[in-house]
């Protein structure tokens, strides 16, 4: 796993922490970061700047309102035309994403872009849980796309994205920097398997799947992407694994 272990821990502590009222979650780190909180479209969001490094997380809060469920029934596509360079080559390609997820993102880029910070200088790490989760992967592919240093993203039950024919693409833009969390048992990020007809979305980014008996395995791409069917799993997949309280249970076993 390429995820270092600690970043792993903060993430999972920033995505949970976001969840709390009054935009007050991360006063227990305000020692050692400067802090923003924002939101956009009533969707939450958190800038922790670390004093003493270049390193910045952008913590993005999952599903918390019915306005929330809103985007995320938001699943039809909106094509988004993305030019990356990467190793000396530029590729441009149209990506179908969620609408909801997409829409959000560009709000927050939006938003972030007129924050007084010198973002030249900061390397970033982009998580968050479920919605927060998916937004989290946009909003960093935004970053990287504008020339912005995108240092890791870490994700927790986050849906699917993108259409499966562009996951190739994104896996070549973000490579071993993206990692999901996933509970083996999470029903969210299985949703809208078998609805191909409708949607063909599909994961990608490395994966480390956590099971109930206190072990994990870590899965790159592209065997990341085989599909945990939500119709042969749905007696076994269990809404509190969803919870973001369970992935900090699971990671600390």
């Amino acid at each position: 796993m390429k995820i270092k272990e600690d970043v792993l821990r903060e993430c999972a502590y920033f995505s949970t922490t976001i969840y709390i009222d009054k935009y007050k979650p991360f006063k227990g780190k305000a020692n050692n970061h400067d802090i923003q909180n924002g939101e956009v479209d009533h969707i939450r969001y958190g800038i922790l700047n670390e004093k003493k490094s270049d390193i910045s997380y952008i913590v993005i809060r999952g599903t918390g309102n019915i306005w929330n469920i809103i985007t995320d029934l938001l699943v039809f596509c909106k094509t988004k035309m993305f030019t990356f360079q990467k190793e000396n080559v530029t590729h441009s390609k149209k990506i179908q994403f969620h609408k909801g997820f997409l829409n959000s993102a560009e709000m927050i880029f939006n938003q972030i872009k007129e924050i007084d910070m010198d973002m030249s200088k900061r390397k970033f790490i982009f998580t968050g849980h479920s919605l927060g989760g998916a937004v989290a992967v946009v909003l960093a592919l935004l970053f990287i796309e504008n020339g912005y240093h995108v240092e890791n993203v870490v994700t927790f039950g986050q849906p699917k994205i993108c259409k499966e024919k562009d996951c190739k693409f994104l896996q070549w833009v973000l490579g071993d920097r993206f990692l999901r969390v996933v509970n083996n048992f999470d029903l969210v990020p299985n949703l809208m398997t078998g609805f191909w007809f409708l949607f063909n979305y599909a994961h990608f980014g490395d994966e480390l799947r956590i099971y109930s008996h206190k072990t994990s395995n870590y899965i790159p791409f592209p065997k990341s992407q085989k599909e945990h069917s939500f119709f042969k799993q749905i007696k076994k997949e269990k809404v509190t694994e969803h919870h973001m309280n369970f992935y900090i249970r699971n990671l600390n076993k």
